[in-house]
């Protein structure tokens, strides 16, 4: 899984809003089950410094010991209040800049904030595992790093089948879970006609 991220200023988006604003969350909770046994690592990479006024990262230092926490599809995914700790949540603010890096465990939770400035936050985040392994979205392409038998243009085309394949499938747990409920509900409704 990557991404290259543009974080745009609150007040150039829609409704002041900002679309990039994430809440709380786990990378493990967007992926889908098959790959919980999988050691995957989040490497977030920022272009531009990043700091409290352009849209920083919270984290929840020792959040990720808890393991998976439920998430819920509301504005994306998100970790409901009722599984963070009423009181006492640490929340750290990354400041971080280019040449830095941060390594973060599947199960961290942390969300982003709103970026205040006037400029454009941009950054690239990399999910990490070993190869053969699941990468929790197996409807992606994926490359081994350093594979010399990697050609661009053929690897570019499998993305694009994988785009026009997935649409309409669960790109997460969540989404799953949400569709099998709604499935269960309509055959549950039709059968009580």
């Amino acid at each position: 899984i990557q991404h290259l991220r543009p974080k745009l200023p609150t007040k150039l988006t829609p409704r002041q809003g900002d679309p990039h604003c994430v809440p709380w969350h786990q990378d493990v909770g967007v992926c889908v089950p098959e790959s919980d046994s999988t050691d995957m690592i989040t490497v977030w990479i920022p272009l531009v410094p990043v700091g409290q006024a352009n849209g920083s990262l919270l984290l929840n230092p020792g959040g990720h010991k808890r393991g998976l926490l439920q998430h819920k599809i509301h504005r994306g995914i998100q970790i409901p209040p009722t599984e963070l700790p009423r009181t006492g949540l640490e929340e750290r603010l990354v400041k971080i800049g280019p040449g830095d890096v941060l390594f973060m465990s599947k199960y961290c939770p942390h969300r982003s904030t709103k970026n205040v400035s006037r400029t454009v936050r941009w950054s690239i985040d990399l999910r990490y595992q070993r190869a053969n392994t699941t990468s929790g979205r197996p409807f992606f392409p994926t490359f081994n790093i350093g594979d010399r038998g990697l050609v661009f243009d053929e690897w570019k085309k499998t993305w694009q089948a994988a785009k026009a394949q997935y649409k309409g499938q669960a790109i997460h747990r969540w989404t799953a879970r949400r569709k099998e409920s709604t499935k269960a509900q309509k055959r549950k409704e039709g059968t009580e006609k």
